[in-house]
């Protein structure tokens, strides 16, 4: 027996445009779902959203306060619907590029720039990654770097420039770049290659795994290195707090409160103390 609206739902979604568009709408309403919760500062009466029972919404609502426009927040109410949703249709229509085109790049990377066929392993409780090396040709520079073995973690903050807003903000020659979460250093060379000479890189990162990797990223590219400094603090609001770490590789996280099993405390710094403290222009 078949129940009309079901058939009459796979007629509608037969053809794979018919269900990529479907997916859209699908994140666009759960996007909408979560900026109206953000605003109102609790969590989404909705059964698609699984993992926001865990969400500091009073928070999200003071971070989304903070955005001058009505872009960057439909933009981050959309990475929060994603990670409370689980959903990796949302994640995909959040990419700047369609996907499609997203993983013919992986494979053009991993085929024309991996540097030999050596990976290593690095593990952390139930965490772990596989790294290689990688040299690439970037904004002028002949970078080689240590990154994910899939090449993930190089295409999309660096070919696909993520941290790039618009025609709006990006790095000129000159810049000073503050570089919050720093993870494998590797973008961080590739704003120190972009901010050129007389620019400089501020990163803050305190995960001892990643702090290693960037180490040596930072050993194979001494000339970029000069430009950039990292900071093992967390990026905060204020200086010299101390917040409880749960520490799980890439997927690390912090809290203000203590809770049972954290891994250590990390010191933090906001960016008006690091200002100060380094006599940059503002």
């Amino acid at each position: 027996m078949k129940i009309p609206f079901f058939s009459e739902y796979a007629e509608k979604i037969r053809t794979l445009k018919d269900a990529l568009m479907h997916c859209v709408y699908a994140s666009q309403m759960l996007q909408r779902k979560m900026e109206r919760a953000i605003k109102e500062g609790k969590a989404p009466c909705c059964g698609h959203f699984p993992k926001a029972a865990n969400f500091d919404f009073a928070g999200l609502k003071r971070a989304y306060g903070l955005l001058s426009d009505d872009y960057s927040k439909k933009i981050f109410a959309g990475c929060v619907a994603a990670r409370a949703s689980g959903n990796e249709d949302m994640f995909k229509s959040l990419m700047p590029v369609p996907f499609g085109a997203f993983k013919r790049m992986l494979s053009e990377v991993n085929h024309k720039f991996k540097y030999g066929d050596d990976t290593y392993e690095i593990s952390a409780n139930n965490w772990k990654m596989q790294y290689a090396v990688f040299n690439i040709p970037l904004y002028g520079e002949d970078l080689r770097l240590v990154t994910t073995a899939n090449a993930v973690n190089l295409c999309i903050p660096d070919f696909i420039e993520q941290y790039r807003y618009r025609d709006k903000v990006f790095i000129e020659s000159g810049d000073y770049v503050l570089d919050g979460g720093g993870c494998l250093g590797d973008t961080m060379l590739c704003f120190a290659a972009q901010a050129g000479k007389n620019g400089r890189v501020f990163t803050f990162e305190f995960n001892p795994y990643e702090l290693e990797i960037a180490a040596k990223n930072m050993e194979m590219n001494p000339t970029l290195s000069e430009r950039c400094r990292i900071f093992k603090n967390a990026l905060w609001n204020k200086s010299d707090e101390s917040l409880y770490v749960c520490d799980n590789g890439h997927g690390t996280w912090c809290s203000m409160s203590e809770f049972s099993g954290y891994s250590y405390r990390v010191p933090t710094k906001s960016i008006d103390d690091l200002v100060r403290e380094m006599s940059l222009p503002h």
